[in-house]
């Protein structure tokens, strides 16, 4: 199956001609990093560029996911899932008071995914 997230209203999923894998990478990824660099700003207290340290980034990345001009389009598929949020919000705090490698950070987002993605293989 081939979804789109419909960039007027992302709660909307259309079958298009569009993998989901792109979507994943494209999409709720980055809309997942944004909530992540958010949270180490606001509510850790992380500079823009300790944030940006630890999420493997740069500052300028980190201050345009806190304006929501990178990683936004996606985020209001994800915002309502509670389950999802909790995870992200565990790792956002695992980001902010350990090192964790670039590497954990992304299997971890791609496993916050499965949630949402659970319903699409039925």
């Amino acid at each position: 199956m081939l979804l789109y997230i419909n960039r007027f209203n992302p709660n909307i999923i259309e079958v298009m001609v569009r993998p989901v894998s792109d979507i994943i990478v494209k999409e709720l990824v980055p809309a997942m990093r944004a909530y992540i660099a958010k949270k180490l700003v606001e509510a850790y207290g992380l500079s823009q560029k300790q944030a940006a340290q630890k999420l493997g980034t740069t500052q300028p990345a980190i201050s345009q996911y806190k304006r929501g001009i990178r990683g936004s389009k996606a985020s209001s598929f994800f915002i309502q899932n509670q389950q999802v949020v909790e995870l992200l919000n565990n790792l956002a705090k695992t980001v902010a008071t350990t090192d964790v490698s670039d590497y954990h950070i992304t299997l971890e987002l791609f496993k916050a995914c499965e949630p949402l993605l659970a319903g699409l293989n039925q």
